[in-house]
């Protein structure tokens, strides 16, 4: 709801231009009743553009401050958490790769786990990082013109024998491989490999996700206690 809330971005960045020359007829019109010296000073103009900037975002920030929760973060720390020592996880969201670069850059967690983003395999420097986590080439794309480039990935990541994972968007290589639901994400499986049966998955995904921490308030609850105000207030 939040991310949808703030559609509103792109137009007001349209209207930018047409606002501007608006604010400067205004500033013309007002300094022309202050005096030479104050109207002139680029100081005063400063503190006058702040201020009226500071005070309208200070009356959204209690809007804001109930959107500032840890979900992404923590989403992000279970699912290294869960993951296997070595793991190499394919995906394409925005989410997992600056996400994840925080979380093992800034916070140090599980630097073992190595993160491949799809759309980024076009970077040389992106390629390069790629190869010192996990040892695979993928220059070998560069030029291929392949309908499935993301398949090749995958092939190349099992090749090395560690556990590689996809997440919900790599449809390509869900019916090019077989996998199966690990947690966040999908476990790869070389092809030819049988899946492990579904009593197994079921009990191997309610230890993980028994692990991992989902301690902060959510919409729903936030939508409960709400109405509970509601009915208390008769």
């Amino acid at each position: 709801a939040y991310t949808v809330s703030r559609f509103h971005l792109l137009p007001m960045v349209l209207l930018a231009v047409p606002v501007a020359v608006g604010l400067d007829w205004l500033a013309e019109r007002y300094l022309a009743r202050v005096p030479g010296r104050l109207a002139r000073s680029e100081v005063a103009g400063a503190m006058l553009g702040v201020a009226v900037f500071a005070s309208a975002a200070m009356g959204s920030l209690p809007w804001v401050a109930r959107f500032h929760g840890p979900a992404v973060e923590r989403s992000l720390d279970n699912l290294l958490d869960t993951l296997p020592p070595n793991a190499i996880v394919i995906g394409t969201q925005d989410i997992l790769h600056f996400g994840t670069n925080y979380v093992q850059g800034a916070l140090g967690k599980r630097p073992d786990v190595a993160i491949v983003t799809t759309p980024q395999v076009g970077l040389g420097y992106y390629r390069a990082r790629v190869l010192a986590k996990t040892g695979v080439d993928l220059s070998v794309l560069v030029g291929a013109h392949e309908a499935t480039p993301s398949v090749t990935i995958a092939e190349l990541m099992v090749a090395t024998g560690r556990p590689v994972f996809i997440d919900s968007f790599q449809a390509n290589i869900a019916k090019s491989f077989p996998i199966y639901p690990y947690g966040a994400v999908f476990r790869v499986l070389p092809r030819g490999t049988p899946v492990p049966p579904i009593e197994e998955l079921f009990a191997m995904n309610k230890q993980l996700f028994a692990r991992m921490r989902f301690d902060y308030p959510t919409p729903l609850e936030e939508t409960i206690e709400a109405l509970d105000e509601v009915v208390k207030s008769g």
